[in-house]
Parts: C-alpha cells; structure tokens; sequence
C-alpha cells in the first residue's frame, strides 16, 4: 500500500499509432502518430479486497513512508533504471563515444572532423558537447527531445540522425530512452510481420485495410515493403533500407532487415546490384518468362518475400 502510495502505475499506451488516419498517396504519415495524445482519468478509484477472518479485528500498521535509502535497499541490489546519468558519468561516456575503432586517425582526419563540428547544423555532434553546466543542461534538453518525438512519427530525411544518435551515443542515454527509441522503430517495422503482410504505403489498399480490420497497426509502412522493393526518388531507396537495415538490427527484426538487404539485388541470383547492371542482367533480358523478368526488373514490383 504505501509502494502504491508514492509510486503510483506506469502506464503504457499499446496503441502508439493509429492507421484510421492514413492518407491515400501520402507515404509520410503526418497524421498516423497519434502517440502526444496523453491518457487522463478524472476519479480514478483504487479497490482493495479483503477476506473475512474467523474472529476479531485485524490491525495493520503501514510502514513509515519510503525513503531513497529504504527503496534501494532491494534483496537483490537491483537499482533504478530510469535516472539520468550524473555529469562525471555522462563526460566519461562522451569521450569513450568519440573513441576510434580500429587504426588510429591520421593528423588531417582529425583536423576535418574538428572542423566539420564547427560547422554544425546537425542533431548529433552536439551530444560530445557535455561538459560544465551548460554541456550537462543541454544533454538533459537533448533526452527530453528524444522522449518527446512521439512513435512513428515523421522525422523526413533527418531519420539517419536519430539512428547515429543510437549507434555513436546510446550509452549516454537512460535505459528508458534507449526502450523509447526501440519503441519508434518497432511502430516503423512492425518486426513481427513478414514482408507478404504489407501493402503499398501510397496504395489505396493501405487505407481500405483499415476500414476493413480496424487494425491500428495497418499493414504499410515506408521502411517495409515498398521502397525497399519499387524504384522510386533516390531519398526514398536510400532512407527505406537504411530504416530496415538499422532500425532492424536495433529491434532485432530479421524480416525487417531481409527487406534492407533487397534493395539493388536482383532476385534472379545473378548478382546485379546497380539499377543499371539490373537492367542489362542477362537472365532478365533473355528470359521468354514475364514472370521472370518482372522479378528482376528494377522498375517493376518483385513478387514478395523475404529472401
């Protein structure tokens, strides 16, 4: 009872999204992350059920009310996760972060990222800056930027920032940001679901899908199906797999990423990998199939699946 008392429920919204809002056409989703809409509850009630006993009255004394030392004083030593990392732990991080992997870099490497940081414009070389007051106050601003980017939302051609944010800097970020940032990329992927499960994002099916089920879920999404199987602008077959591959690896979605891997391969197994080698790939020119050559064409649809 007093555990309830002063800690309360956490609550988890399951429907983080909502595909009823799908626009035929539409590939960006503006109106589907209908996550920023809070839940309220006006009289909420706690009901307590108690057993009769034989005889008497039965007294309970509540423990006196919790204290920081008393809650982490856990049989098995297990503390909170979701605190933020103090300003020691977060300058330690940062620097470990910006550590080169493998061969050291050459004097004039270093010279060109030192100078491209300069420059700036981007979301993601400010997380290295964390030193005094203000450093420390801007990665608490840069966490509740993060947190409030709801699921699903449409983040542009901006999205290969929020990944290097996971893969350079995830060590800096709380292990309930780190659930938040796999919670938009599962509401992306849909990790579960195999690639013949979707439909075309700017499809009208994509929106009839729903008036049929009433599945929130839906059964299109940009980082799936289509674009990693169509050909289309250049930033759309570049983001796509880069969503599936990266954001596949984070949710630990196979079916995902097999969607990744699609892009530029020709099904026919004959190793084209540009759009141009795919177009002259000698097993779709020569085959009298359509079907055939529909598979490996780079502008038709292939059938689906996930090889």
């Amino acid at each position: 009872m007093r555990w309830l008392e002063q800690s309360g429920f956490l609550l988890h919204k399951v429907e983080t999204y909502d595909s009823r809002y799908r626009e035929a056409g539409n590939a960006y989703e503006w109106a589907t992350p209908t996550g920023g809409h809070g839940l309220r509850f006006a009289t909420p009630r706690l009901i307590v059920t108690s057993r009769r006993v034989a005889a008497g009255t039965v007294s309970i004394n509540l423990p006196p009310p919790l204290e920081r030392e008393w809650q982490l004083n856990t049989s098995d030593k297990s503390r909170p996760t979701a605190v933020l990392l103090s300003p020691p732990e977060v300058n330690e991080r940062a620097k470990r972060a910006l550590q080169v992997r493998g061969a050291p870099r050459q004097g004039w490497e270093v010279q060109r990222i030192e100078e491209l940081r300069k420059v700036g414009d981007d979301s993601v070389s400010a997380w290295a800056d964390v030193e005094g007051d203000k450093g420390y106050k801007d990665y608490q601003a840069r966490v509740a930027e993060i947190l409030a980017i709801p699921p699903r939302y449409w983040l542009g051609w901006e999205i290969e920032d929020h990944l290097l944010v996971w893969y350079l800097f995830r060590d800096l970020l709380p292990a309930p940001v780190q659930d938040h940032m796999k919670g938009y990329w599962v509401s992306w992927l849909q990790p579960d679901l195999r690639t013949e499960a979707f439909l075309f994002p700017q499809g009208r099916d994509a929106v009839d899908y729903w008036k049929r089920s009433r599945d929130w879920r839906g059964r299109a999404s940009f980082f799936r199906d289509g674009f990693n199987f169509t050909v289309s602008t250049e930033n759309f077959n570049h983001t796509a797999p880069m969503g599936a591959l990266l954001g596949g690896a984070m949710t630990g979605s196979e079916h995902a990423m097999a969607d990744g891997h699609h892009w530029r391969r020709c099904r026919c197994g004959s190793g084209a990998s540009s759009t141009e080698a795919l177009r002259k790939c000698s097993i779709c020119t020569t085959s009298r199939s359509r079907s055939a050559r529909r598979r490996c064409s780079p502008i038709s649809r292939p059938s689906r699946s996930t090889d």
